[in-house]
């Protein structure tokens, strides 16, 4: 086999790894980002809370344990963790996202203290509170 064809595997073998990503978008108002999944919220503190994920937040699913996926929040760009600039990693409930087929981009951003989302502009229900700075992809 000639250099050529190894490089030319090697390539289409990187188009399938990139190929088996997988992303979420948080489906709640805002979910805890932990650093680890053992030690349970005790009178409302959380030791292991190191940042929130807003509804509506892109993540790349990194691994799964139980009821936690392991994620990185792409929409966070941090340092710390690893000397690098890359997304927040964390621990997340499994029921706090909402897998994704393909990865999506936000267009819109919620600009009030809190906004309320419906199923359509004039409805007159309560709606689902999101956060300032909530990311939405508006489909119409």
């Amino acid at each position: 086999m000639g250099p050529f064809l190894i490089l030319l595997f090697f390539f289409a073998n990187l188009n399938l790894l990139a190929a088996k990503e997988r992303w979420a978008l948080v489906q709640t108002f805002a979910a805890d980002l932990r650093s680890s999944t053992d030690a349970p919220v005790v009178e409302g503190y959380d030791p292991f809370e190191e940042s929130q994920l807003l509804y509506g937040e892109l993540v790349k699913i990194i691994s799964e344990w139980g009821d936690w996926q392991k994620v990185e929040a792409v929409e966070q760009a941090e340092y710390s963790h690893h000397g690098v600039w890359e997304g927040y990693p964390g621990w997340v409930k499994k029921s706090a996202l909402l897998p994704l087929r393909n990865r999506t981009v936000p267009n819109c951003v919620v600009a009030a203290k809190i906004g309320f989302m419906r199923a359509q502009p004039k409805d007159e229900s309560p709606g689902t509170p999101l956060s300032l700075g909530t990311r939405l992809l508006s489909v119409k």
